[in-house]
């Protein structure tokens, strides 16, 4: 998203639901740069004006800049969700299933997983990527999750995790 989307299309919100936090998930673990917008880590829900000064209420009612410090933090801390040659490719580590999207970055020491449930409904991941199997604690929660190819994982909808090795 950017501020041109969010003036023209529609809020974060308006475009992408209950998602929001998903899709930003996605956007800062997934290959390239990720960008913000004025007003984004503040959970802004609403429209900015454009080509007119917009004000943007800083107070975080949804508590939006903890989560997005949290995002940050992840990809800055990990050269594997690093921008260009730096960094490494994601590589999906799940069946093809459009509703869930798992995949695994590394490079040299660091090893980042992430998994995204897509939908307003839940999903079941099905690992495909052996290599993946284990036991890891998402850095959101601290919950702890087993990775398994025999034993699918039950996931909520909008449900994001990412599990860091260093």
């Amino acid at each position: 998203t950017n501020h041109d989307e969010n003036s023209w299309h529609g809020t974060e919100f308006e475009r992408l639901g209950d998602g929001v936090r998903t899709y930003a998930t996605f956007i800062f673990t997934a290959y390239g740069i990720p960008m913000m917008y004025s007003g984004q880590d503040a959970g802004l829900n609403k429209r900015l004006k454009f080509f007119e000064k917009d004000s943007i209420d800083w107070s975080d009612p949804q508590k939006f800049f903890p989560f997005y410090q949290q995002l940050v933090k992840i990809h800055a801390d990990n050269k594997a969700l690093w921008g260009g040659a730096e960094g490494a490719m994601a590589v999906r580590i799940n069946d093809d299933d459009p509703a869930v999207l798992a995949y695994r970055r590394t490079r040299d020491a660091n090893d980042v997983i992430v998994v995204l449930n897509l939908s307003a409904k839940p999903q079941t991941l099905r690992l495909k990527e052996a290599g993946a199997a284990g036991s890891y604690t998402d850095q959101f929660t601290g919950k702890a999750f087993t990775l398994s190819t025999d034993k699918p994982l039950a996931l909520e909808p909008w449900q994001y995790l990412v599990f860091v090795k260093q």
